[in-house]
This record gives structure tokens, sequence and C-alpha cells, in this order.
């Protein structure tokens, strides 16, 4: 169940920059929903090679509203020393693994973060005994607005005719504490009325970190900014990745992202994330899209038993489009959460993993074993590259 006092484009999260703004766009805020139903199915079959090798095929779909849909579906193996990834996954660039937690899983996404799920890539891991994995892919491009040109374009094609190029390094220390840095390549494109063609070169850079602060403590953060990679930054969903430049051409616009998160345990079964995003489209001439945005949410989470538990989160966030005019929302949410299926958990502790909608070995900050988990679990171990 949920309250909107704004009107928001996104029902399944907050996005920041799906806000109304206000005066008649904002024409019947105030909204009560409690006929939405979300669930998630997960298939992760795992082969081995060889006693230290392993193959996994995997298939995770979600269901919200009567609409079924395929987040991540790859094939993963280890070639002596390389894992090689084929499919749809987290982009290679960023670090999922930051994301502070949300009631509704990582679908909602504080401003901020340039992590995209159901990428389309090929990607290339070269893990150490040290803990650091180095990462490189083809990926899918990111998605563009591209302003309109001169009078000859006002009719254009977004193209996108070249792959992005991404890479990250990771560090991780076997329990909680990772960090990483990420960068990408994006070939931005646009054809007008009469065939003529411009193109513009984006990239990004990003770092995320996570790292206790106490024994049931753990901070997230991270940044992220360059040239042409709004369609990447969560809370910029409509902003402009390229404008016309001052010869007539196209000309990557910049924008920067920043977020932080805290969680802490309560007790084995009682977990709180508060959160804060911010992000920023840079400058265009297309007025109505997003210039900056933020969000922020506090959340409890209690997991009664294995199977039940539920939470309470709120949620704000703001959205100030080019032309000024500004717009915010404030959203109640209560989630009760029915997990079935226990095969996936770590040490028998998934403590509010399922309502979170995050996997159980990421679930606990108490969790022994966090990360690497023995094959006989059934999880990857391979699964975090």
């Amino acid at each position: 169940m949920r309250y909107d006092t704004g009107v928001v484009g996104s029902e399944a999260n907050l996005d920041p920059s799906t806000i109304a703004p206000g005066g008649a766009l904002a024409k019947g805020a105030g909204n009560f929903d409690a006929a939405k139903f979300g669930g998630t199915f997960k298939f992760d079959l795992n082969a081995p090679i060889t006693p230290e090798e392993q193959a996994q095929a995997y298939l995770e779909t979600s269901f919200f509203d009567g609409d079924l849909a395929i987040r991540h579906a790859f094939g993963r193996v280890n070639l002596a020393t390389v894992n090689v990834l084929a499919g749809t996954y987290w982009t290679t660039w960023a670090d999922e693994g930051t994301i502070p937690k949300s009631i509704t899983g990582d679908q909602s996404l504080p401003a901020g973060v340039n992590t995209q799920s159901g990428v389309a890539q090929l990607r290339f891991a070269i893990p150490t005994e040290s803990g650091w994995v180095t990462s490189f892919a083809i990926q899918q491009p990111a998605p563009d607005i591209v302003a309109p040109g001169p009078i000859a374009m006002n009719n254009y094609e977004a193209l996108h005719r070249y792959p992005d190029l991404a890479a990250r390094i990771r560090y991780f220390d076997g329990d909680f504490f990772s960090l990483s840095c990420g960068g990408i390549v994006h070939i931005i494109g646009r054809e007008g009325d009469l065939g003529d063609e411009n193109f513009a070169t984006g990239w990004g850079l990003t770092a995320a970190t996570r790292f206790r602060t106490s024994e049931c403590g753990g901070l997230m953060l991270g940044v992220v900014g360059g040239k042409g990679i709004a369609g990447s930054i969560f809370g910029l969903s409509d902003a402009v990745t390229a404008d016309t430049s001052a010869g007539g051409g196209l000309e990557a616009v910049t924008s920067y992202g920043a977020y932080v998160g805290y969680q802490h345990q309560f007790a084995e079964n009682v977990l709180s994330t508060v959160a804060y995003g911010f992000a920023h489209g840079g400058d265009t001439t297309v007025n109505l899209t997003t210039r900056t945005s933020q969000n922020v949410w506090a959340n409890i989470i209690y997991q009664v038993n294995e199977s039940f538990g539920y939470g309470f989160q709120y949620d704000y966030g703001d959205r100030n489009p080019v032309n000024g005019v500004y717009g915010d929302d404030h959203r109640f949410t209560l989630i009760v959460s029915v997990t079935m299926g226990h095969g996936n958990k770590v040490n028998g502790n998934a403590a509010a993993a399922a309502v979170s909608g995050d996997s159980a070995d990421v679930g606990s900050l108490r969790d022994e074993i966090r990360q690497n988990v023995p094959a006989e679990t059934g999880r990857s171990k391979f699964r975090r590259l």
C-alpha cells in the first residue's frame, strides 16, 4: 500500500525525474494505491566444471501490476583465469553492491546512482586471490534524449550505432568492505530529415564504496560524473544527454550525481536504512527536462520468520526542470512480503533480505560469509563478479 502527495510517473519506485511540477500539471495529486502486487522469481542453475570451476545459468523475473518482465538473464562460465558473462545483467561500470536497501528492493534507487539492471552485454572479469576483480564489457548503448538541431533536424532520429565500452575494477574483502572505480565510453548520434548526421562522444567515471561503521552498521556511498551519460544516472531519466553545439553540431551535456546510505541492523530480524541522492542534468535548451533532482528515504524492515516479513518506508523526492517549475512528492509505503524457497540462504540467515528484494548473501550485516559462497549452497561463487 502506498500514498503519494504529488503525481509521480513511476509506480514501482519514486523516480524524482518523473514527478510532475506544481500547478495544472500536478492535477489529481494525492493518491492512495493498494491494488498493486509485486513478485520476483529467480532461477539459478550451477554446474561444476572442475572442483575449482563452475558454470552458471541465471534467470530473474519481476512481476508488477500484471506485467512480467525479465530483469536478468545470462550464462556465465569460468575459462582458466577469466570469467565470461553473456546476457542481460547489471551494467559493468557501476557497483550494485553499494546500493542502499529499500523495501522495494533494487527497483528503488537514490538519485545519483549510475547502476542499471538488465543491460545486454558481453563481459570479461579477471579475478585475483587477493580480492580484486577487473571487468571489461561491450554493452547495449545507454538511452539518449538528444536535443533537436537546426531547422533541418526538427524531426530527428537518435542513433545508437556503436556499443558502449565499460570497465570496472573492484576490491572486496570477503566480509563487507568493497571499493570500486569504473568508466564508460558512450557514442551519441542523431540524424535529421535530410540525412545529415551528428555524433558526440560521451564518457563517465564513477567511484563507490561500502564499509562497516560498527558490527551492525554499514555506510554506502558513491559519485558519478561525465558528459552524455544522463541516461545512465537515476533521477535524470528525461534529462538531455546531448545538445546542439555553437557550430550546429552535437555536444555531450555534463551531468553528475552522488548518493549516501546508512544501514543498521538493530536485531537479527530488524533492519533499517536511510539514504539520500542528488543528480544534476546540466544546461540545455530543452526547457521541460530535468536540471536537478533529489530523493531521500528512511525505512524499517521486520522479518518475522523465514517466510514472512513486512516493512514501512517514507520517501521524499523533488524535481527542478530547466524552466524552473518545481515539483515534489511525499510517499508512504507499507509492504508485506511472503518468501518461498530458501535454498539460496547463507548460514540460515536471510534477515530482511526477502523484504528488501536483495540477495540473501547481502541481506544481513552479521553474515560471516557474505560473498564467495560455497558451491553446495546453490549460489554461484562468481555472483559478485
